[in-house]
């Protein structure tokens, strides 16, 4: 924090005012330009050294602010290029681990059903069973950031489901094969794009068995149906409409939602919506982007561009939104590519030094990871025993 920030308005007021008397008397006293302005009537060049005090002023009371933001500007696109960058490269790689033990190529320590990997695939930095970030895969990633592929920060793989469906979408060559670019460029240059081939045997295993658990639920609430609808007894017909006290002011307390508000749809269509939906409503997004939230893209854009005084250039197209949407994700890929070196000494200290990675979403909440990866676990152990097969996962 700067000693300005620590004063108080009357202090700041006092010291503005004591910037402004003692730059106005320098200017008025060694009259700077004097030779250049002396073409000019005296009365402009009055009025010249007035405007050049409060230009003077204003700028050597700013400045500081503006450094500050700056450097603030920096943090954010060095934490940008480890979350996006960095945990991308790791994404792929436990994208391909994925495929070899789904493939039933390898094991993994701890790793007793898909469900196991969830919890690694927001935190892939976190992955204990991950070889650290090379050079090699450092500049690889560089090379992407510079190429000609257009970056989509949302295109992203997040969880086991985000990578069964893109499985699915690759072997039956559907419409909505949408793999992040970043595995395709690295494919490309590895030639691991095979093992989208392999068959995911883990997968349909666990699906067989955990549908033979939902049909044996679902058999025996059937069942229970038909048995209680046979044996209830009639129940008097209640015309009351009065709700318990405590009932109103519950709802009351309860939060809002609002179907119309795009970070609310957003959230909802990542987490509830299969990945072609997602990639639906992705180019949705794009093509209406003119017409819908447009205050919400175009606003947001342009302030990104421009609060850090960067300069950067925009492209020829026929669709101005095209041009400038482009103009804005290669800003993006270029500020997160320019971050990417400081962001990877860091990443390396935090290993030499074993400081943990911070984790994000639902999956850095122990209890919840545990009691999803239990429910998911324990149906398919009771799948298996329907099938007449032990209770483990050695299948």
């Amino acid at each position: 924090m700067s000693s300005q920030d620590k004063l108080t308005e009357v202090e700041k007021a006092e010291m503005e005012a004591k910037l402004y008397q003692s730059v106005q008397e320098q200017i008025f006293r060694e009259k700077p330009f004097a030779e250049e302005l002396s073409q000019y009537r005296d009365s402009d060049v009055e009025s010249f050294y007035k405007s050049l005090v409060d230009e003077k002023v204003h700028y050597m009371l700013s400045g500081p602010y503006w450094y500050k933001r700056k450097q603030e500007a920096e943090s954010e696109w060095i934490s940008a290029a480890m979350k996006k960058g960095l945990k991308e490269i790791q994404q792929k790689k436990l994208f391909d681990i994925q495929c070899l033990w789904d493939a039933e190529k390898i094991t993994l320590p701890g790793i007793e059903a898909s469900i196991d990997l969830n919890r690694y695939w927001k935190n892939p930095l976190s992955c204990p069973f991950l070889e650290p970030i090379t050079e090699e895969e450092f500049q690889m990633y560089i090379n992407y950031l510079v190429s000609e592929v257009l970056y989509d920060y949302d295109n992203m793989v997040y969880n086991v489901e985000d990578y069964k469906e893109m499985r699915d979408s690759v072997q039956n060559n559907t419409i909505d094969n949408d793999l992040p670019e970043w595995y395709d460029f690295h494919n490309q240059r590895t030639g691991k794009g095979v093992y989208l081939l392999y068959p995911m045997l883990r997968t349909q295993k666990e699906a067989f068995y955990r549908n033979l658990y939902w049909a044996n639920k679902e058999e025996k609430e059937n069942t229970s149906t038909v048995s209680n609808e046979a044996h209830e007894e009639p129940k008097p017909e209640s015309h009351s409409t009065i709700q318990p006290p405590n009932h109103v002011t519950e709802m009351q307390h309860l939060p809002k939602i609002w179907a119309h508000d795009k970070g609310t749809v957003d959230f909802f269509v990542s987490t509830f919506e299969d990945r072609g939906t997602q990639t639906l409503y992705k180019k949705y997004q794009r093509m209406y982007r003119g017409i819908h939230n447009s205050d919400y893209d175009y606003h947001g854009m342009i302030n990104e561009l421009t609060k850090h005084g960067d300069v950067w250039p925009i492209g020829a197209h026929h669709d101005w939104r095209e041009a400038f949407f482009e103009c804005y994700i290669r800003y993006k890929q270029h500020k997160v590519a320019e971050a990417l070196p400081i962001a990877y000494a860091q990443y390396k200290m935090y290993l030499e030094m074993n400081i943990p990675f911070e984790e994000e979403g639902e999956y850095n909440n122990q209890e919840m990871y545990a009691d999803l990866s239990k429910t998911i676990k324990s149906q398919i152990l009771k799948g298996r025993e329907l099938n007449n097969e032990p209770p483990n996962f050695y299948f």
